[in-house]
């Protein structure tokens, strides 16, 4: 009987070493950028404006997918490692009601990604304001007019 014992100890510890380890807390490959944009519900490169215990804030600099401003707000992930300052791709999605970037997927650095694998983009936060720009330049245009205007009368009335 001992000698039973003795074996099924031996099998369940070969048994053991045979398994590959898991951890709670480990990812499968990301899928293909595409495939994820599929999943995601805003797909943009942004830089990290300021990061709070929960709230990750960027500045929106491209958009591939989902309706955004020149900033967004979202909910940490607490998984991803952003840094202040740096530029990122993201793929969000929403988790319990809200944005936040995808757990195991290719949101990371912006310098480490090929940003043609998702196509064709919208520029954000560079839009120029061409009806201000335009109103500012006849206003400008007016005051030196009518400054011209105002020194050719002061020597007309000197003669």
């Amino acid at each position: 009987m001992k000698h039973w014992i003795g074996l099924l100890m031996v099998l369940f510890l070969i048994w053991g070493a045979a398994i590959p380890s898991v951890s709670a807390l480990s990812c499968a490959p990301p899928r293909p950028p595409k495939e994820e944009m599929g999943y995601s519900e805003l797909v943009f490169k942004g830089r990290l404006l300021s990061e709070t215990n929960d709230k990750l804030k960027f500045q929106v600099l491209k958009a591939w997918k989902g309706e955004l401003s020149e900033t967004v707000m979202l909910q940490q992930n607490f998984w991803t490692k952003f840094q202040v300052g740096e530029e990122y791709i993201i793929f969000a999605g929403t988790d319990n009601g809200k944005l936040r970037p995808m757990l195991c997927g290719n949101t990371g650095l912006a310098s480490s990604f090929d940003e043609q694998m998702l196509g064709e983009t919208t520029v954000i936060g560079t839009r120029s304001n061409v009806g201000l720009e335009m109103a500012i330049a006849i206003i400008a245009g007016l005051v030196v007019v009518a400054g011209i205007g105002f020194i050719i009368i002061k020597q007309g009335s000197k003669k």
